[in-house]
């Protein structure tokens, strides 16, 4: 197809999403340029990103300062999950008691400037770095000597912004607008295009202009999360500190010799509490309404001074005691409490640090355009009524269950409304969202596909088409045992039944190979689609099957839950010490573009000082790339560089 001439797009957002997409375009100019069709190059849209915050990086920035705690009733960066509110940059002090009810828990909340959500300063990578490599910047040639498995947030940071601007030194003059805050987002259909309402945060002035197409890349951890109930039961019950995950400016002071409760399991309350383990807490829970994330799946930590409460959540708050009460999953992101089955009382908590998750940042966008990405408004799966599961490990003990006639778009595809990140009613609206596990190299090759979509080089299927392929791969991923557990509540409730007697030996276990394993391997064929169809400069395979790189992206991402699970709490030896990061294979994790092998750190994770060792020599043990890597890595730049030519 040719290229649709002088289009213009309003991009929202300069962190790894729109990082990824103007550097997709600069990069197909420059190869059109190089390729002597500089008349086609001149046909590529006009691209405006329009960023709130002085510099670029979105979510990976760190501010020391970022965000205030609250103390006795004091001000925080929460948002509520019936708010759309989130703090100004006001740190003001509130006393419970003359606080409404009704209100939410976020003082001075100002829903037209929302705060913006940045890691904290300490953040390491959860997940190794191979998974996460750039095709055309690679780890080699950034930092010159080989690396370990997981990585610090700053040098990643690095990493991404050098790339942009390796062969585009103006990179940020050319496409990115700083200081300045999208304020509405709204489709006029008489004139065809989008009018954008731009404030200057600086100095204050609105400008007001048009565009044809628009692509939402303000990121999913766009504002931080609290579920209303447990704001309303803190606030009013707790006398202690309470800060949100992203509210790590006093951690030290926050949880040093400290008693301290996390709420909430996925990978934020993973990172804090090994943080907290490292700065010296005392004794640290973490209540988790699942018994399947990613703290449950930790075998040991550091001294022994994390203790998970699976299967909790608070039911009462008096002063610095805290009831936990095991509770039950109901439907979608609800659990009921069920204290029936057990409680716990947790005295003398000095500090509660909820890790419960981000909201999209989607206040700008007008009603029409936010709900597509709101999930709490999707609607059900049609499931035929001569649907059959395919037989599996479980077919003899639960046989055939009829779906519930509410099935949720709880798989893979979370998003029916959405195709390819594409507003399916209107694909001049997109979504710059990662729906890989692979978040960095996800977010990268959807930014490649959009770009073919916006500029006619990648067909757009008809609205038909689009809400087919959704709904068949919805029933495809209904036949796998995991995603089905959270899709469909009948078949929940068939497995409660089932004897999960060897569960613990993860590794044998049919039910994880044939649910979360295959559910992995899956993502990672998703991957391989957005990758084929968008051209992308790497290939990993297809949705039908994956090829010897896309295997040892899997491969990697099971390895890493390894690191997790294979830690001994009875290994005297290691326990006071080793995490998942501390790993004894680090040689197996080879870049899928240099074949560079990973390295050991150069101590114990624990005891790297991440305020005073601040560089790659401070925290690598073999801090210099050989000769021959080197020499390698001209010779695998140039056949990435190949490789991309041919597609």
């Amino acid at each position: 197809p040719s290229l649709q001439s002088h289009v213009s797009i309003c991009v929202i957002g300069c962190g790894p999403g729109g990082l990824s997409f103007c550097h997709a375009l600069e990069t197909k100019r420059q190869r059109l340029l190089a390729e002597g069709n500089a008349e086609l190059a001149r046909l590529l849209p006009v691209v405006e990103c329009f960023e709130k915050a002085p510099a670029p990086g979105g979510v990976w920035r760190s501010q020391r300062t970022f965000a205030s705690s609250m103390s006795g009733g004091g001000s925080s960066s929460l948002s509520s999950d019936s708010s759309t509110s989130s703090t100004s940059d006001e740190e003001v002090e509130i006393s419970p008691s003359s606080r409404p009810k009704t209100d939410p828990v976020i003082a001075n909340a100002d829903t037209t400037h929302p705060k913006q959500v940045q890691m904290y300063e300490a953040l390491w990578t959860n997940g190794p770095k191979e998974t996460i490599e750039y095709f055309d910047h690679t780890f080699d040639e950034h930092f010159g000597r080989a690396l370990p498995v997981y990585m610090p947030r700053a040098s990643l940071l690095d990493y991404m912004l050098t790339r942009v601007t390796k062969n585009c030194p103006d990179f940020f003059d050319r496409y990115v607008r700083f200081n300045s805050e999208i304020q509405s987002v709204r489709w006029v259909e008489e004139s065809k295009k989008f009018a954008i309402a731009v404030r200057d945060t600086v100095s204050g002035h609105v400008e007001h202009l048009q565009f044809d197409k628009c692509v939402w890349a303000s990121g999913e951890q766009g504002k931080a999360k609290v579920p209303r109930g447990l704001q309303d039961l803190f606030q009013e019950g707790f006398t202690g500190r309470m800060i949100h995950s992203t509210d790590t400016s006093n951690f030290m002071e926050d949880v040093k010799d400290k008693r301290v409760l996390l709420i909430g399991g996925a990978y934020s309350a993973e990172d804090l509490a090994l943080m907290a383990c490292k700065v010296g807490v005392r004794k640290l829970y973490i209540s988790t309404r699942r018994s399947d994330n990613i703290v449950t799946l930790t075998k040991s930590w550091p001294g022994n001074k994390v203790e998970i409460m699976t299967c909790s959540t608070p039911i009462q708050v008096t002063g610095r005691t805290i009831k936990l009460s095991k509770c039950e999953h109901t439907e979608g992101s609800h659990y009921k409490p069920t204290p029936e089955d057990g409680t716990t009382e947790l005295r003398d908590i000095d500090t509660v640090i909820f890790c419960t998750g981000y909201e999209k940042q989607t206040n700008m966008l007008d009603p029409s355009l936010r709900a597509p990405v709101q999930e709490d408004k999707r609607p059900c799966i049609s499931i035929p009524e001569d649907w059959r599961m395919e037989p599996n490990c479980l077919s003899d003990q639960v046989g055939h269950v009829v779906p519930h006639e509410k099935v949720k778009w709880e798989g893979q595809i979370k998003l029916p409304d959405l195709y390819d990140g594409m507003l399916i009613s209107n694909p001049n609206m997109m979504y710059l969202t990662h729906p890989h596990d692979e978040v960095l190299l996800g977010i990268d090759a959807l930014a490649w596909l959009l770009v073919g979509y916006l500029t006619g080089l990648v067909k757009i299927p008809s609205e038909r088409e689009m809400r087919q392929w959704n709904v068949d791969q919805a029933l495809h991923e209904m036949q796998n045992i995991a995603y089905r557990y959270f899709m469909d509540r009948n078949y929940k409730a068939a497995l409660a039944d089932v004897d999960w007697d060897g569960w613990d030996d993860r590794l044998s276990n049919h039910f994880y190979q044939a649910g979360l394993g295959k559910g992995y391997n899956y993502n990672v064929r998703l991957l391989a689609r957005t990758m084929r169809l968008g051209g992308y400069p790497l290939d990993i395979g297809d949705l039908d099957e994956l090829n010897q790189t896309g295997r040892k992206l899997v491969d990697y991402g099971n390895l890493s839950e390894d690191h997790r699970y294979n830690l001994d709490p009875a290994n005297d030896a290691t326990n006071s010490w080793k995490t998942f990061r501390d790993v004894d294979d680090a040689e197996i994790f080879k870049s899928i573009y240099t074949g560079t092998s990973a390295v050991p750190l150069h101590d114990k994770w624990i005891k790297i000082d991440d305020e005073q060792d601040d560089t790659i020599a401070d925290w690598v043990l073999d801090p210099t790339l050989s000769a021959e890597i080197a020499m390698s890595f001209a010779t695998a730049s140039t056949s990435v560089a190949d490789d991309t030519e041919d597609q």
